[in-house]
């Protein structure tokens, strides 16, 4: 059975890491895609302050 693609939020911390490696050991699902937002003008993640290029 194929397994279901999840789009995940994504902020940089260790909640969405587990929640990633989580899912990549689920049998049901499979992370398809991070999605984040970023702040216009520093061009980082709002919640962690994480580089865009570190992403």
């Amino acid at each position: 059975m194929a397994k279901t693609p999840v789009v995940c939020a994504w902020s940089g911390g260790k909640d969405s890491a587990l929640m990633v490696h989580a899912l990549r050991q689920s049998e049901d699902y499979a992370p398809a895609m991070l999605l984040t937002t970023l702040t216009e003008p520093f061009s980082r993640i709002s919640m962690h302050g994480v580089r865009r290029e570190l992403l």
